[in-house]
């Protein structure tokens, strides 16, 4: 029944991109972020810089694990927010995007669009992919270019081959 607001001041040479943020109350920081209790937060926008990509859609796929914990044989399911420090409880992992179990989304007319992926886990990685589906259920994995990574905008633009964040 309580609410506040923080005010976090910016400075003008602060890094432009992604950022989480979580609480640190010690020690259920893990029971806290895998119940879900973490955030997104923009500071300033790098594709700005780009000229030709300032004006192209922006789009934010938060990733958060959930631990699910099963009790009668996955009868009666709840959110846990349990890790793997020795907790015995019977759980299965989900992944979400934006709170959604495999989501689906419409990319319009098509050309460029900016996505702003948040990996708000502590020991996950991803294989990320796009895949686009035409009217005769034809798939295509779409290429994906990377402009930044963790806060940091790179010197350039460059296409991501293999795993995200890897030459």
């Amino acid at each position: 029944g309580q609410e506040w607001t923080t005010n976090i001041e910016i400075l003008p040479d602060h890094g432009q991109g992604a950022y989480w943020y979580h609480a640190h109350y010690h020690p259920s920081v893990n029971q806290q972020v895998y119940g879900g209790l973490s955030g997104f937060m923009q500071i300033g926008d790098p594709l700005s810089k780009v000229p030709d990509f300032a004006d192209i859609p922006h789009n934010l796929g938060v990733i958060k694990i959930s631990q699910i914990g099963t009790e009668n044989g996955g009868a009666k399911l709840t959110l846990t927010g349990y890790d793997n420090l020795g907790i015995n409880v019977t759980r299965a992992t989900m992944v979400t995007v934006n709170g959604e179990f495999q989501p689906e989304a419409d990319g319009g007319e098509g050309g460029w669009q900016a996505l702003t992926l948040s990996n708000q886990t502590n020991d996950g990685q991803f294989q990320i992919s796009l895949i686009h589906t035409d009217e005769e259920e034809n798939k295509t994995t779409l290429p994906i270019f990377q402009y930044g990574e963790d806060g940091h905008q790179f010197p350039q633009i460059r296409q991501v081959k293999g795993v995200l964040g890897q030459d």
